[in-house]
């Protein structure tokens, strides 16, 4: 099995091998592994960039929780003042 890294750094060497060993019918299989392969970093950036967005939103919603704890316990202490 060869490593995505030399398919993507060396398409042209693992192309050259292909054809030595002449094995040239997997050369469409190979444009489409580089296709897959942008795929699937792309969607890795896209679900990192969501949970990225999802732990930001769950800080605030923690803040604004602390926040609406701190004034709901200062309202009680105004009552008795």
């Amino acid at each position: 099995m060869i490593d995505i890294n030399i398919i993507r750094t060396n398409r042209k060497l693992v192309e050259d091998n292909l054809k030595k060993k002449y094995q040239e019918e997997k050369l469409p299989v190979l444009d489409e592994i580089i296709e897959l392969d942008k795929k699937v970093r792309e969607l890795k950036i896209n679900g990192d960039s969501l949970r990225q967005e999802r732990n930001k939103t769950s800080d605030e919603i923690g803040l604004l929780y602390r926040e609406k704890k701190k004034v709901i316990h200062l309202t009680f202490l105004l009552q008795y003042i």
